[in-house]
């Protein structure tokens, strides 16, 4: 299993689905916002932040090599509509 330095179990975040948290940001936000998801991980958030047509900018500390989308395998070639932050 994979751990981060901060001891967070990566893989049990790749387990878990999205919760909601998409539609609370898309909800509070102008519709062409661009976001910047710090944290972003696994890509919970991420992934539905992009189905619902917002550009996001993301970091994390702890899956840098996280997909940006499901056809993309590589943080370091993100889709058009998200990039990463180092």
């Amino acid at each position: 299993m994979e751990v981060t330095a901060d001891g967070s179990p990566v893989d049990v975040y790749l387990l878990l689905p999205p919760n909601g948290e998409a539609e609370i940001v898309h909800a509070a936000v102008p519709p062409d916002a661009s976001i910047l998801e710090l944290g972003s991980g696994a890509g919970r958030v991420t992934h539905p932040l992009l189905e619902l047509g917002h550009q996001v900018r993301r970091t994390s500390e702890s899956r840098p090599s996280a997909p940006a989308s499901a056809s993309d395998s590589s943080a370091a070639n993100p889709p058009p509509s998200c990039s990463s932050v180092t």
